[in-house]
């Protein structure tokens, strides 16, 4: 079944022959791979289905969104949107364990230390399938293994993070999240194949105290299961590797991912329009039978989902066609200001420049200059050297720049069933009542207010 995660397409899949009641209050939020540019429900949905049905647990699939359209951090921020979605839909954390392979493996560790650094509740556990956790392609394993692995080589796995990452720093720990702090998480079982390119990732000291592979044993006696040790095993894959390359190969030839049916019939401000009566809860597609003096028809709304103390909403409809004809007119005069970015001031911790002196200092030949010379040289180099080690070391820092670019430009030149989706990726959050509908990015705001 297909649900809305909160802006997220999402798919819930059951065991047709298990029982209901069992695992009704056990779910497994399973993170699919790719590389961040392929995978779906077709290609890794039979995978999920057995792992819920092994541990007696519900499914949930999303379908966050891929690269190159949506690059960093797209699917960092939808995953723990849909994280959050069941949460709020009444689920306990303590319930679900998080499972993901490859991309979704680095995805489900970025999302424990996002919910870790929130001081949110976190899940039971998590399982990691042969993940992808470093984008710096630094391990020693992409060459050691290069010609072993049956489905990655060291130049494919840096392809898939360059367009990914499109520009972005692969140190940063939601990229990369082995290069993130491993304290206060949930148990992890990881798991990767002898051969996998992956598998010195997995064992890097950080992740010293939770175990990357693990043995079950069963007392003859007590009939107790007992856990072994840190033990390090060559598994075979959990995927198959033809199977699963010949899926993304199958991928790969679609135009593009996305629902099925008419684009022009689908929610313009689907994800990014927002219920300002009931904690700014989603507002989803909705269709309705209406009649009068003209005669009968159909009118699609966008209708208040509802969440936290408002499990099912506050009742809030408004047409879609009005509420999408008032963002378009908002977008086309308030946001008609240049697009900002945020770009990364490396700091400094002036060794580059103490080193640079100290050099020059060496270089000194008192064979070419006069005693004064040389002494006057000498003093001023070792004051500017005395000068560098007080200052304080400069951190990183973000820096608000402007381009070229319009906001409205760009809104208007994308297809209509794409502008929710930028929307919510550029910061942007929409309000609709039945008499004003608002766009909202940081402090500016513009208001249509509707007859």
């Amino acid at each position: 079944m297909q649900l809305d995660a909160d802006g997220v397409p999402a798919w819930r899949l059951t065991d047709p022959e298990a029982d209901p009641a069992a695992d009704a209050g056990r779910l497994l939020l399973y993170l699919h791979g790719g590389g961040y540019q392929l995978g779906s429900l077709h290609s890794h949905g039979p995978l999920a289905v057995e792992l819920g049905r092994a541990t007696g647990r519900r499914v949930l699939l999303p379908e966050y969104p891929l690269a190159p359209e949506h690059p960093f951090p797209a699917a960092v921020e939808d995953t723990l949107t849909t994280w959050r979605w069941i949460v709020a839909d009444g689920t306990d954390p303590a319930s679900v364990v998080i499972a993901g392979d490859s991309a979704g493996g680095g995805l489900a560790l970025t999302l424990l230390q996002s919910l870790r650094d929130a001081g949110e509740r976190l899940p039971a556990g998590a399982v990691l399938i042969s993940p992808f956790l470093d984008l710096t392609a630094s391990g020693a394993s992409l060459t050691g293994r290069a010609g072993q692995d049956p489905v990655f080589t060291p130049d494919a796995i840096r392809r898939f993070a360059a367009v990914y990452l499109n520009g972005a720093d692969p140190r940063d720990p939601a990229a990369s999240p082995l290069l993130g702090s491993q304290q206060g998480l949930p148990p992890l079982l990881i798991q990767a194949g002898g051969a996998a390119v992956v598998g010195k990732m997995i064992k890097n000291p950080a992740y010293r105290g939770h175990y990357w592979m693990t043995r079950v044993e069963r007392d003859p006696e007590t009939g107790q299961v007992v856990w072994s040790g840190k033990w390090e095993h060559s598994c075979e894959a959990l995927i198959d590797a033809r199977r699963f390359r010949l899926a993304n190969e199958a991928l790969a030839r679609r135009e593009k991912r996305g629902p099925k049916g008419d684009p022009a019939s689908r929610a313009m401000l689907r994800g990014a329009i927002r219920c300002p009566d009931c904690e700014v809860s989603p507002m989803n597609k909705i269709k309705t039978r209406a009649s009068n003096k003209a005669g009968s028809g159909t009118i699609t709304y966008y209708r208040c989902w509802g969440t936290g103390s408002w499990p099912k909403g506050c009742g809030n409809m408004v047409r879609m066609d009005v509420a999408d004809a008032a963002v378009n007119q908002i977008m086309a005069t308030t946001f008609r200001v240049p697009v900002k970015r945020l770009i990364l001031i490396k700091g400094s911790d002036h060794q580059d420049e103490l080193e640079e002196i100290s050099h020059r200092i060496r270089e000194l030949d008192p064979d070419v200059m006069t005693d004064e010379q040389y002494d006057a040289e000498l003093a001023r180099l070792r004051a500017e050297r005395d000068r560098l080690k007080a200052l304080p070391a400069e951190p990183d820092r973000w820096e608000e720049q402007l381009t070229g670019e319009l906001y409205a430009d760009i809104y208007q030149a994308l297809p209509v069933h794409e502008r929710g989706a930028w929307l919510k990726s550029h910061g942007f959050v929409i309000h609709a009542t039945k008499k004003e509908v608002s766009v909202i990015q940081g402090d500016v705001r513009g208001t249509a207010h509707l007859g």
